[in-house]
């Protein structure tokens, strides 16, 4: 077997934690290439670092940047690396960052393109992956081999949510990677989130894509791996929890971990709100035999989760998720809406502004849709709709999911959830408990568009009743 093993921002965010990083692939002959995020909080760092360098805020920019170095310079030392070659490493990058801010330094006349915001934000991997790869050299008998990810994760130039390029991520692990996985004790060391165009342009690959990094490598690795090895390829995502729970359990203190998951559920899952996984994650996988583990780094012994291709056969509510943050956007008008063309009128300019649309309902003179990113619709594009239709907006809204296999089949699945709504609305005098209802193209979810103050209490009761009776 080969496994590719990715490490999130707190599996790296202390010299501890990158010791147990070490102390898990020591352990695992099995572990061939190790993804690594930045350190937890430091992407938070470098967006508040450039909000300020935009507004000209030179002092907190001073700032952020000290700490950022602080940290990563005391990692260094506090995992005795001083002396080794990855201090001087980390240092360069370190001086790159500055030279990046010294270059921008006149405020908001200042050249802030997508692709210099991909190339700030992608540096706290730079600095991370150096640190990781140090203590492996020390504390492992591994042969570490560190390749950067902008040789291998090429993209299209959609800076901020780049798409990958299989073929050409195919060809790049099959020399660049591959032949160091099959050599003895070869370890190859990357970061997560960043990739490069055709033309060497740093991108990156959307927050949280280191998850989506290591699955694009091991699908990679999957399609290349010689038939006489006959080699299996397993993906773990190692986190701070111990698998993918049955909610949140910040919400939800009964929560409990799932055992075993199908691909499509779990990726429906980190679609729909968990916070576990990358939404794009399974995506690469979903057509593979790889399993995924999701593990905690900080309790090894605990099972966590394993997602599988098999796909339940059961008919059941498998976990429930919260996405924040959403908005209702209505466009009404008096003509009938089966007009030819109208939706297509209506998806070709969120196109134009690069807007995902989540769920959509349509009747006979109005079409509502739902939209996560609030920030996107700004003045340019209301107009632009207003052209179209009457257009009502409305905001703090919560979307609720219940996934699960095959829920069109369950006997009454509605009956219990529409008597959980109207007693939570009873109990806190709201007219309108749900706002609007989606029954997934698949049977793998339903999701329920409600007020944000009733969002929680919701997910309580719904948790309690279908996955606490058992």
């Amino acid at each position: 077997m080969l496994k590719v093993a990715k490490f999130g921002g707190t599996s790296v965010g202390t010299a501890e934690s990158i010791h147990k990083i070490a102390t898990i692939v020591a352990a695992d002959p099995e572990i061939a290439v190790v993804v690594v995020s930045a350190t937890a909080g430091t992407t938070n760092q470098l967006q508040e670092l450039l909000h300020n360098l935009k507004a000209g805020s030179l002092d907190k920019v001073k700032t952020i940047f000290t700490a950022i170095k602080k940290r990563h310079l005391d990692l260094v030392h506090n995992l005795s690396l001083d002396k080794e070659r990855a201090a001087a490493e980390v240092q360069e990058v370190i001086s790159a960052l500055e030279h990046l801010i010294l270059s921008r330094a006149g405020g908001p006349t200042g050249d802030y393109s997508d692709s210099f915001r991909d190339s700030l934000l992608g540096l706290g991997e730079k600095l991370s992956v150096l640190i990781v790869a140090g203590h492996l050299r020390k504390q492992t008998q591994k042969k570490i081999h560190y390749v950067r990810a902008e040789e291998v994760i090429i993209t299209d130039d959609c800076f901020g949510c780049a798409n990958p390029l299989s073929s050409l991520i195919q060809e790049n692990v099959r020399t660049k990677i591959l032949p160091y996985c099959m050599a003895t004790s070869g370890l190859v060391i990357t970061e997560g989130y960043l990739g490069a165009t055709v033309d060497g342009i740093s991108t990156t690959l959307g927050r949280g894509g280191s998850d989506y990094t290591a699955a694009l490598l091991a699908r990679a690795l999957d399609d290349l791996a010689p038939e006489q090895f006959q080699l299996q390829i397993q993906l773990q995502i190692w986190t701070d929890v111990s698998g993918i729970f049955t909610a949140d359990p910040r919400i939800v203190p009964a929560a409990r971990p799932l055992r075993q998951l199908s691909r499509f559920v779990a990726a429906e899952l980190a679609y729909w709100g968990a916070k576990v996984l990358h939404p794009a994650t399974l995506l690469p996988l979903l057509d593979t035999n790889v399993d995924i583990w999701v593990k905690n780094t900080f309790a090894t012994e605990e099972e966590g989760t394993l997602i599988q291709s098999k796909n339940s056969t059961e008919s059941k509510v498998e976990a429930i998720t919260l996405r924040r943050a959403q908005s209702l956007v209505t466009l009404s008008r008096v003509k009938r809406h089966d007009t030819y063309g109208f939706l297509a009128k209506i998806f070709n300019l969120l196109t134009s502004f690069k807007i995902s649309v989540d769920h959509v309902t349509t009747s006979e003179i109005s079409t509502s849709f739902t939209v996560y990113d609030t920030s996107l619709l700004d003045t340019a594009v209301i107009e632009k709709l207003s052209e179209l239709a009457e257009v009502q907006i409305e905001n703090n809204l919560c979307l609720v999911s219940m996934i699960g296999n095959n829920l069109i089949e369950i006997q009454d699945l509605l009956g219990p959830i529409s008597k959980t709504l109207a007693l939570i609305g009873q109990r806190h005098n709201h007219k309108y408990v749900l706002r609007s209802m989606y029954l997934g193209a698949g049977s793998n979810n339903i999701s329920f568009l409600v007020d944000e103050k009733i969002a929680e209490t919701i997910i309580l009761e719904l948790h309690r009743y279908y996955l606490e009776k058992c």
